[in-house]
């Protein structure tokens, strides 16, 4: 990938001045985490003082993204920049605020696919003496040159509780992005959603792995989702499955059948509620929950069932099988799978089976990529005419048998 450059001529008015210029450089990192390189800086040609009130600062960096410079005379209060082309800056000091425009007239590079800019009038203080500007350089991955001559700060990154691995903490400038780190925790009983300002939130600030900007030291928490799954059966038919070990309102309870998150059904009988499928009338998903493993098998032969309220809370985005997942619906007419995550499932074979009351499905959604048996997954849908995926995300598996026997359509509809 060709580096991009940066040239910056900066012009301000000063007095009988010495000017101490301070860069930091950073070589040789791997390319995922390397800070810009070639840094350089120079006033008026390496020139030591001036006697003019128009000076030049001439800025350069390489690197392989887009880059941000953070340009300060006092290592407190700085101003950043973004490296692009053709658009018009502002920068803003603690005592000005400057128009700049950016031209690549008066350039020092060879090349017109460089980057060149010119920036006019950065403020320094008036005056004889030394002054300082310094630099720093930050890419589109949040990798920074050396931070130590500024005044930084510090954000930090607290589990919250939870047992895991994440970075401590890390320094940054005001005003520059800081990439955000992803959590883990050791056990997938969690699963990281995103970082919190306060250690009691419920909802995220911030996801991981994307750019935000600080002004002071900050501490993030971590915010993790309990991966459980408890499944209730009420006496009016419906199954209920939640997070929590909580109840619907105004619902008596038939049975209780605990936390299924991590349970992988290979039979029939190995299902706690099949004894019990002929009373299932409705399911209902109450919050989010996350399987870790498997779907298969859980609405087997529950041909009673009529309605599945809020499928969208079902994250299924760790899931690997979802083989006869709705085996026998007979009297489910509508069925929306659009939120499904299937990234990670191989096996959908029997998933539809005998739906029959079925007209179109949505899989416009479902990614195929790693599914390897698709055999008898619309088998008998009879009503079943339209079935819709995506151009880029559906791939038929390389085990396909009787996929579409006894179903209204053999045709898939791309979207």
């Amino acid at each position: 990938m060709k580096k991009r450059k940066l040239l910056l001529h900066i012009f301000c008015f000063l007095t009988l001045l010495n000017i101490a210029i301070l860069c930091n450089e950073s070589i040789a990192f791997a390319a995922d985490t390397s800070a810009p390189t070639a840094c350089n800086i120079s006033i008026n040609k390496n020139s030591s003082y001036t006697n003019n009130r128009l000076i030049t600062l001439d800025i350069y960096a390489e690197d392989e993204s887009d880059m941000q410079v953070w340009i300060s005379n006092d290592g407190v209060t700085g101003t950043v920049t973004a490296f692009e082309i053709g658009s018009t800056l502002t920068i803003t000091d603690s005592n000005y605020v400057i128009g700049t425009t950016l031209d690549s007239s008066n350039s020092t590079t060879t090349s017109n696919s460089d980057n060149v800019f010119r920036i006019q009038n950065w403020p320094v203080e008036d005056g004889n003496g030394t002054r300082t500007v310094r630099v720093v350089f930050n890419d589109a991955y949040g990798n920074k040159t050396s931070l130590e001559a500024y005044d930084t700060i510090t954000i930090s990154y607290d589990l919250n509780g939870i047992e895991g691995t994440v970075i401590s903490s890390e320094e940054s400038l005001p005003g520059l992005d800081v990439y955000l780190p992803k959590a883990i925790s050791t056990s997938d009983t969690y699963t990281f959603i995103g970082w919190c300002t306060s250690n009691t939130a419920t909802i995220p600030n911030y996801t991981a792995e994307t750019a935000k900007v600080f002004t002071t030291d900050t501490v993030l928490y971590a915010l993790f989702e309990k991966n459980e799954v408890y499944v209730t059966l009420y006496t009016d038919g419906t199954l209920g499955f939640d997070n929590t070990t909580a109840t619907i309102s105004g619902k008596t309870v038939s049975k209780s059948y605990g936390d299924i998150a991590k349970s992988t059904y290979t039979l029939s009988s190995s299902v706690p509620w099949y004894s019990s499928r002929a009373s299932i009338t409705t399911v209902e998903f109450v919050n989010k929950v996350s399987p870790q493993y498997s779907t298969a098998w859980w609405f087997y032969d529950c041909s009673r069932l009529t309605t599945i309220k809020n499928i969208s809370n079902l994250d299924t985005s760790n899931v690997t099988n979802m083989s006869r997942m709705f085996y026998n619906c007979r009297r489910l007419a509508n069925l929306d799978v659009s939120s499904f995550n299937t990234a990670k499932v191989t096996n959908m074979s029997y998933m539809f089976y005998s739906c029959e009351p079925l007209t179109s499905l949505d899989l416009s959604n479902f990614n195929t990529a790693k599914v390897t048996n698709m055999s008898y997954m619309f088998w008998s849908c009879k009503n079943l005419t339209k079935i819709y995926v995506s151009s880029s995300n559906w791939t038929t598996a390389t085990t396909a048998t009787n996929m579409f026997d006894g179903c209204g359509t053999s045709t898939l509809t791309y979207k």
